[in-house]
C-alpha cells in the first residue's frame, strides 16, 4: 500500500523524468503522487509543466491556479504564478511545445 510519505518522493521522480524528456514515466509517476495525495503541490506543479507540454494549456492553468488558491503558502506558489503569467503572456500558445 502507498503511504502519504511516498507522495512527495514520487513527484520528485517525476520532476526529475519531466526535465529528461521522459513525458509518459513522468506523467504515471506524478499521476501516482496525486493519487496518494491530491493537494501535493509540487505534483501540481510538475503536472501542470507536463500539461503545457502537452499543448493542454488550459489545464495546465486549471493546476497552476489551483496551488494559487488551495495552497497559497506553498513554496511552489511563486512558480505557479511564474507559469500562469507565460501562458497568459503567450496568449495561450504553448511556449514549450515540441
Amino acid at each position: 500500500a502507498q503511504h502519504s510519505r511516498d507522495a512527495p518522493l514520487l513527484a520528485r521522480v517525476g520532476a526529475r523524468r519531466l526535465e529528461m524528456n521522459q513525458f509518459d514515466a513522468a506523467r504515471q509517476v506524478l499521476d501516482a503522487a496525486l493519487a496518494i495525495d491530491s493537494d501535493l503541490p509540487r505534483a501540481i506543479y510538475e503536472r501542470a509543466r507536463l500539461a503545457e507540454i502537452d499543448g493542454d494549456n488550459e489545464m495546465a492553468k486549471h493546476l497552476y491556479r489551483r496551488i494559487l488558491t488551495e495552497r497559497p503558502s506553498s513554496r511552489w506558489h511563486l512558480r505557479a504564478v511564474q507559469g500562469l503569467r507565460a501562458l497568459n503572456e503567450a496568449g495561450g500558445s504553448s511556449p514549450r511545445a515540441p
